[in-house]
Order: C-alpha cells, then structure tokens, then sequence
C-alpha cells in the first residue's frame, strides 16, 4: 500500500521477453528464454527461482538453440503450463549462432515437468554431468555447470584448441550436487581470439571411493 520496492536477488543472466511459470508446490518461479542481450538472441535457457530465498538456483541450458517465449519473429509466447504443472514448448523458430546468425521455423515439441527439475535442483542426481556453457558463442563471459555425483577433488581447466592450458578455473574439493564457475576471457594477461575453445573437468572420489570421472565439451568465443 504504501508503493514501496525492494530489490532482491537477480536472475542468472540478462533476459528479455521470457516467460515466468509458477510451481505451487514448490514455490519456485520457472524463468525459460527471453533475449539475453547479445547480437545473435540465443535465449535458449531456464533457471529456477526461489520465491523464499529470493535467488535463482539453477541456470540450465535448453536441449536446443530453440527460441523460447517471446521474440522478434513470434510475439506470442511458444511455452504454456498445465495444471498438473508440466510445461510444454511448441514449435517456435530454432537458430543457428555461429558462424552467422540464422533462425528457422521449427517443429520440435517439448515436454518437462517442473518438479522433476526441482529435485535435480536439490542435488538427488545420481550421476556426473558436465553442462554446455552457457552463452554459447560468448563474449567475453561464459558459465560452465556441472554435477557431481558424490564429493570429489575437482579440476576444471579451459584449453585452446591445440591443446594448450589457458586457465584453471576450479581446483579444490567440492561437495556433490550442482555447481557453476564462471569464466572470463578478459581477466587473462593474454588476450583470447575468436575461436573454438576446450573445457575440461576430471573429478576424483575422496579417499573412501576410487570414482574417477572425466569429460571434455567445446566452446566458442566470439568477438
């Protein structure tokens, strides 16, 4: 009544245009798509937000750079909720970011149900993962997430494409569940070029188990 705001926790990334879906649940807002301010509009992402803690928890990538909510090309939203809280994505455009920008009408249909990625946000997955960065191409700053299935020692290191080492991102022991680091190409004392870059995570189990996991996923820096 008295008109008064105050600002709380921010979204993972820049969006505009996205649609907000609520789960009654669990109490959580579905942030899925919107622009996030870069030449190409690849806005294929969703992350959970938490009405209690006021923060988003989760910033996953979309299965493909597939527009979702709002766009320049569809003024009306692709994504709709039912009542038993399963959220569907029909049709829209598909896009290609790189080398050059192009969208394209799609088929594709999509069907998730919100509180199933809920309890992966409550770190229950059962496996290691290692997520496409996101943005993909980016410049000059990318997040890389990644799951872990128990607590393990933790290397993440990024390379160019010869194979060289250009920076360690992460290199402690983590707990398991989900986790992100962040990588900026400016904080290097040399600078990148534009091109095809390596990201690299080996995790290790603690002295009570032998798990070794390993995996390796490409990345673009665009400038």
């Amino acid at each position: 009544n008295d008109d008064i705001w105050m600002q709380v926790g921010d979204m993972s990334v820049f969006r505009g245009g996205h649609s907000m879906l609520e789960n009654y649940k669990t109490n959580k807002l579905l942030i899925i798509g919107g622009d996030i301010l870069n030449s190409f509009e690849c806005n294929d992402s969703y992350e959970f937000y938490d009405i209690d803690s006021l923060r988003s928890e989760l910033l996953t990538p979309f299965p493909t750079s597939q527009v979702l909510g709002k766009h320049v090309l569809n003024s009306t939203t692709n994504i709709f909720q039912t009542s038993k809280d399963k959220v569907y994505v029909i049709g829209g455009s598909e896009m290609i970011c790189y080398p050059m920008p192009f969208v394209f009408p799609t088929k594709r249909c999509w069907v998730f149900d919100t509180a199933t990625e809920v309890e992966n946000l409550e770190y229950k997955a059962d496996e290691f993962q290692l997520y496409q960065n996101f943005p993909n191409p980016f410049n000059p700053v990318t997040t890389i997430g990644y799951n872990l299935k128990e607590q393990s020692k933790v290397e993440l290191k990024v390379f160019d494409i010869l194979g060289n080492e250009v920076i360690t991102l992460v290199d402690d022991i983590q707990q398991a569940g989900y986790h992100q680091a962040e990588f900026n190409s400016n904080n290097l004392e040399k600078g990148l070029s534009s091109g095809i870059y390596l990201y690299q995570i080996k995790a290790r189990g603690t002295e009570e188990s032998k798990t070794f996991w390993q995996k390796t996923n490409k990345m673009i820096l665009l400038k």
